[in-house]
C-alpha cells in the first residue's frame, strides 16, 4: 500500500478520535468521516508500518447509523467529529472507546463498565465556546473554531452544538466587529457577576466563575454529572475529601455538606477564590482550598503533616494526572478515589499506575457530556485492598 491508492474497504469499528476503522490485507486503515457499517472508496494519505489513514471518496454501501450531519461546516472545522452518525450510536461507540481503553492501553481483563448516560440533548447543549477572531493582514476577518488538522479558523455564521443564545451573540459580534484574539461566549442565563466574573447554575443553586476560566459545558447534563460523583463518594458525613482540581468548587459545593471536612486543591488563584465564595453563600464552613500544583500541596500539606484522606476526588485536565501526583495519591493512600476523565487514553494510563497502589477499580460510568463530538467523560471509582 503507498499514498495516493485508491482502495475500497468495510468499516467495521470506530476509534478514539472519530475516524473509521477499516482493514486492507494485514493493514488497518483509519478514515474519518465514517462509521461502522460503512463500504467505502477511500484514497491513502499517510502510510505507517501497521496502519494508514486515508480520506474518504465516495460511499457505496452507507451504515444504518449514518445521517445527514447538521452542520456546513462539518468536515471543515474541527469541533465535531461524530454528526455522521445517529446520536444513539455515538452513545454505544464511546462506551466501546472507553472499555477498550481500559483493556488496551490500561491491561485490565475485568471491567465493571456500566451505559453510558446520554445527553438530553443531542445540539444546542454547550454553554460556553471559545470563539477565535482572525484579523490577519491582507485576510479578510474569520470567527470561528481552529480547522480540522490546521491552525487555520473556519468562519462560522453559527454552531449546531452551542446553545442558541450563543449564536446570538456571534451574531450581534460579527454585526458589531471584534478585535482579533480568543473571544469566550457564555450562554444565557449566565449572569454578570462582574467583568470578570459570570454565573452559573447548577441543580438550583448559582455558582461564581472566572469568564476566562473552565466550566463543564454540557447545560443538560452537569446536574447528573454531580450526581453520579455524590453517589460514587458515597459520604456517611464524617468523612475528610479531598477535591482535586476543584475548579470554582462544583464538586465541593455538594459534597462538603455530605462529609466532615473538605479540602480543595486548584492551579489557578481567581478559580480558587470563586470556590471560596460559592461555599461561602452557601453557608458552607468546613472547606478548605489551597492555590498551587496538586504534587506538591499533596506533599506540603497532608502527607508531611499526616493528615488523612478518606476520600479523594480527582478532575484533572485531558492530559491526566502528573506523575508526581499519581506517586503522592499512592502514599496519601485514601481509601477511595474517584477519578472525573474526559480522556480516556490518559484515564487508562492513570489507572493502571494507580492500580499499582493497591487501587482496584469497582465501577465505569461514562456520561456524554459532548455529544457529537470525540470527547467522552467518565467518573470511575477506585478502592483500595483492605490490607493496605
Amino acid at each position: 500500500m503507498e499514498r495516493g491508492d485508491e482502495i475500497e474497504v468495510a468499516i467495521d469499528a470506530v476509534a478514539f478520535g472519530g475516524a473509521g476503522v477499516g482493514r486492507h490485507g494485514k493493514m488497518v486503515v483509519f478514515v474519518p468521516f465514517t462509521v461502522d457499517g460503512d463500504t467505502v472508496s477511500v484514497k491513502i494519505v499517510d502510510v505507517k508500518k501497521r496502519f494508514a489513514t486515508a480520506e474518504l471518496k465516495f460511499v457505496h454501501t452507507p451504515s444504518p447509523f449514518r445521517i445527514t450531519p447538521r452542520c456546513a461546516a462539518y468536515t471543515r472545522c474541527g469541533a465535531c467529529s461524530y454528526q455522521h452518525i445517529a446520536y444513539d450510536h455515538q452513545v454505544v461507540l464511546k462506551n466501546r472507546q472507553v472499555r477498550d481503553a481500559l483493556m488496551r492501553i490500561g491491561r485490565f481483563d475485568t471491567i465493571p463498565m456500566e451505559d453510558t448516560i446520554p445527553s438530553p440533548q443531542a445540539y444546542g447543549y454547550r454553554g460556553k465556546a471559545d470563539f477565535h477572531v482572525t484579523t490577519g493582514e491582507g485576510q479578510e476577518r474569520a470567527i470561528g473554531f481552529a480547522a480540522r488538522a490546521t491552525n487555520s479558523i473556519v468562519d462560522l455564521e453559527r454552531c449546531e452544538i452551542v446553545h442558541e443564545s450563543i449564536n446570538d451573540a456571534l451574531f450581534r459580534m460579527r454585526r458589531d466587529g471584534s478585535s482579533a484574539g480568543r473571544r469566550p461566549l457564555w450562554s444565557a442565563p449566565a449572569g454578570e457577576a462582574s467583568k470578570s466574573l459570570i454565573t452559573r447554575q447548577v441543580k438550583g443553586r448559582e455558582m461564581l466563575v472566572p469568564r476566562d476560566g473552565f466550566f463543564q459545558a454540557n447545560l443538560y447534563l452537569t446536574d447528573t454529572l454531580v450526581d453520579v460523583v455524590e453517589e460514587f463518594c458515597n459520604l456517611s458525613g464524617t468523612e475528610t475529601v479531598l477535591d482535586g482540581y476543584c475548579g470554582s468548587g462544583l464538586f465541593s459545593l455538594f459534597l462538603a455538606p455530605r462529609c466532615g471536612r473538605l479540602y480543595g486543591i486548584e492551579a489557578e488563584g481567581d478559580a480558587v477564590r470563586c470556590a471560596e465564595e460559592n461555599l461561602n453563600r452557601a453557608g458552607i464552613n468546613s472547606a478548605v482550598f489551597y492555590t498551587g500544583d496538586m504534587a506538591r500541596v499533596l506533599r506540603d500539606r497532608f502527607i508531611r503533616k499526616s493528615l488523612p484522606v478518606d476520600v479523594a476526588l480527582v478532575d484533572p485536565p485531558r492530559i491526566g494526572l502528573e506523575p508526581d501526583t499519581i506517586a503522592a495519591l499512592g502514599d496519601l493512600n485514601p481509601r477511595k478515589i474517584v477519578y472525573v476523565s474526559c480522556n480516556p487514553a490518559t484515564l487508562a494510563r492513570d489507572l493502571r499506575a494507580l492500580a499499582g497502589f493497591g487501587y482496584g477499580i469497582l465501577r465505569v460510568r461514562p456520561l456524554d457530556m459532548f455529544p457529537q463530538t470525540s470527547h467522552i467523560e467518565t467518573v470511575v471509582l477506585l478502592e483500595r485492598a483492605p490490607s493496605l
